[in-house]
C-alpha cells in the first residue's frame, strides 16, 4: 500500500497549556483535560480510567483499559496493546484527591452512573479554546501538548516514549516530540505550572456578544 504522509501535529504551547488548565480547574470535564494534559493520556483512555487504578500516595496511574468509541465497548488494554504506569505531578494530585472527595462513581472523569461522554467532553473543550481564544485543538492534540510540557521540564525521548504508552519503536513517539524511560517518573515529581498556589490566575479575555473582546474576567484562586 502507498505511505499516508502523515499531517502535522497541533499542540499547545506551553503557556497556552497553563492557561486552558487554570481556567478549566473547576468547570465540567476540567479533570479530562488535566489528565490528558499532564498525564499523556488518551481521550479513551481517560474515559475507562477507574479510581483504583490512581495511586495517590505514589502518585501513580496505571493505564490498564481503554473505551473504543467506534464500538462502544471498554477493552482491557491499551491501544498499543500493554499495561503501563505514568507519573502524576503534584498538582494534577491535588486536583485528583479533591475530585476523588467529590466523587461518587467509580470513573475519574465520568458522572455517578457511567463513564465520560466523549461528545460532551469535545464540545467542552472546544468551548473552553474559544473562551480563551487559543487554537482550535483535539482531544488528540492535548497528548502531543504534553510532550510540550515535559520537555519543559527535562524530559527526553525515551521519556516520552514511556508517558504516551508506545508499545512499538520511537517511530511512532517521534511524531509527538516536538522539540531512558525511568527518568520520566523524575520529570513528573517537578512538574509545577503554578508554584505558588495561592496566586491570582492570568486573566483571560472576554467576548461580548458580538464577539467583541469587552474586557477581562476577574481572577480566581489556585486551589481556594
Amino acid at each position: 500500500k502507498p505511505k499516508v504522509i502523515a499531517k502535522p501535529s497541533t499542540f499547545l504551547t506551553f503557556e497556552q497549556a497553563k492557561r486552558l488548565l487554570w481556567y478549566v480547574r473547576n468547570r465540567p470535564h476540567g479533570i479530562a483535560i488535566w489528565l490528558q494534559v499532564l498525564g499523556g493520556l488518551r481521550a479513551g483512555e481517560v474515559q475507562a480510567l477507574k479510581w483504583d487504578s490512581v495511586d495517590l500516595e505514589n502518585r501513580l496511574i496505571t493505564v490498564r483499559s481503554t473505551y473504543a468509541r467506534k464500538e462502544k465497548v471498554f477493552r482491557a488494554h491499551t491501544k498499543g496493546k500493554k499495561i503501563y504506569q505514568v507519573g502524576v505531578p503534584l498538582e494534577l494530585a491535588l486536583f485528583l484527591e479533591e475530585t476523588m472527595q467529590r466523587s461518587t462513581g467509580e470513573y475519574v472523569a465520568g458522572t455517578p452512573k457511567q463513564h465520560m461522554c466523549y461528545q460532551a467532553y469535545v464540545k467542552s473543550l472546544k468551548g473552553y479554546l474559544t473562551d480563551l481564544l487559543l487554537p482550535n485543538a483535539s482531544t488528540h492534540s492535548l497528548r502531543h501538548t504534553s510532550t510540550i510540557v515535559y520537555r519543559e521540564f527535562g524530559a527526553v525521548r525515551d521519556d516520552i516514549h514511556a508517558l504516551l504508552g508506545h508499545a512499538k519503536s520511537n517511530d511512532v513517539t517521534d511524531r509527538y516530540d516536538h522539540a531512558k524511560g525511568q527518568n520520566l517518573f523524575k520529570v513528573a515529581k517537578v512538574i509545577r505550572l503554578f508554584p505558588d498556589c495561592g496566586e491570582v490566575s492570568p486573566e483571560f479575555p472576554k467576548r461580548g456578544n458580538d464577539g467583541e473582546i469587552i474586557g477581562q474576567l476577574e481572577g480566581s484562586r489556585y486551589l481556594e
